[in-house]
């Protein structure tokens, strides 16, 4: 997925970042595809989307302006989570070599079944000088859930890793350049509907299906 992303942030008297952003030219590719699937016009999505962001010592928050109703395959949430790749937090004091370790749990909802995402993320600070940091990091992704349409539910787990690379342009606040790769393996175990007939019941239906996920995320700041 493609995207251009705008950030405006304000740091308030607690030390705790505010912002409003928007996502525009909004795009997905997949091998799945012959092409670009263009996003950024489909359903009654107005674009640019529009986002708050709240950051603070302890958590990133990241939602739509207005708040989506539901975010079940919506793009919307997907577009979101574009826009919380761009934003970073440093620990105050650190030098070079620290490292330190930052815990998410998201709710994400992928062809009507909601899941559960767990994301540990370990940083190192392997550069730092008056003008630019470099951040690398490593970490692991849980996913768990259970749901779905009448006579299509399914139960999905998964566990993957990830690593990236952040450069930081300190003068200014902002990632100049993130090159990261994810990959997460799921398997997914279709699951019985209440009511389904009893000869039905008696077939084999819980025959899991293991599919392999890799992201490749590239950001780049464009230049003002």
């Amino acid at each position: 997925m493609t995207g251009v992303v705008h950030w405006t942030l304000t740091r308030q008297p607690s030390g705790a970042l505010r912002g409003r952003g928007t996502v525009e030219a909004f795009s997905v590719r997949s091998n799945l595809d012959s092409g670009v699937v263009d996003r950024g016009r489909s359903g009654s999505t107005v674009w640019p989307l529009s986002l708050d962001l709240l950051m603070d010592s302890t958590a990133v928050r990241v939602t739509t302006r207005p708040l989506l109703a539901n975010e079940c395959d919506r793009v919307e949430a997907v577009a979101a989570g574009l826009a919380r790749e761009v934003l970073l937090r440093i620990p105050d004091g650190v030098s070079v070599g620290a490292v330190w370790r930052d815990s998410a749990v998201t709710f994400v909802c992928r062809d009507g079944v909601p899941m559960t995402v767990i994301t540990v993320t370990q940083s190192r600070l392997t550069e730092l000088s008056t003008r630019r940091a470099l951040v690398d990091r490593r970490g692991t992704v849980r996913v768990a859930g259970s749901g779905g349409p009448a006579f299509r539910a399914m139960e999905i787990q998964g566990e993957g890793t990830t690593t990236d690379r952040v450069t930081l342009d300190l003068t200014r606040g902002l990632v100049d350049r993130l090159r990261g790769e994810q990959s997460l393996t799921l398997r997914i175990t279709p699951l019985v509907a209440a009511g389904r007939p009893r000869a039905v019941l008696a077939m084999p239906h819980k025959t899991a299906v293991v599919v392999t996920q890799r992201v490749t995320t590239t950001v780049d700041r464009l230049p003002n």
